[in-house]
């Protein structure tokens, strides 16, 4: 479910997700300046595996896009011009507004929610214990940090 909790503490449910071909277990959601909040599912949508959906300021859930070779996505994030960056099984992704999907890194792995700066480049972390990658804009993938585990 998708749901807000005002600053005394009540708690509202904005959407409850009950039909597999929407998608099931929402994770991280962003909002675009008209208030319409973007999050993926980590499973259900047409194949299963997840889906990027929109919940508009009215309740309407529309899905944007399921996964099907790539899976268990994980949280959105959106830029300027209404793209959606994210990260699934062995994927970092754009989604633009018009639904096209593209691959902008394969890597092995299921990454964390992205983070972006101001020069348009992603952060993400991916594996257990965790190491640090950086997606240039140029589609260049640097890995940043691995760890070497607990001493």
């Amino acid at each position: 479910m998708v749901f807000k909790v005002s600053q005394s503490g009540q708690e509202t449910v904005l959407y409850g997700f009950t039909d597999g071909s929407e998608g099931v277990y929402p994770s991280g959601v962003t909002a675009d300046a008209a208030g319409n909040l973007y999050g993926t599912t980590l499973e259900g949508g047409e194949y299963g595996t997840g889906a990027v959906f929109k919940l508009s300021r009215s309740g309407q859930v529309t899905v944007l896009h399921t996964f099907g070779q790539y899976g268990r996505p994980s949280g959105v994030i959106l830029d300027a011009a209404g793209s959606l960056y994210g990260g699934a099984q062995d994927l970092i992704y754009k989604l633009d507004p018009a639904g096209n999907l593209t691959a902008l890194a394969e890597f092995d792995g299921v990454p964390s929610e992205l983070v972006r700066d101001t020069s348009g480049n992603l952060y993400f972390t991916s594996g257990a214990p965790g190491s640090v990658y950086k997606l240039e804009t140029n589609g260049n993938l640097k890995s940043l940090y691995v760890s070497r585990g607990l001493l």
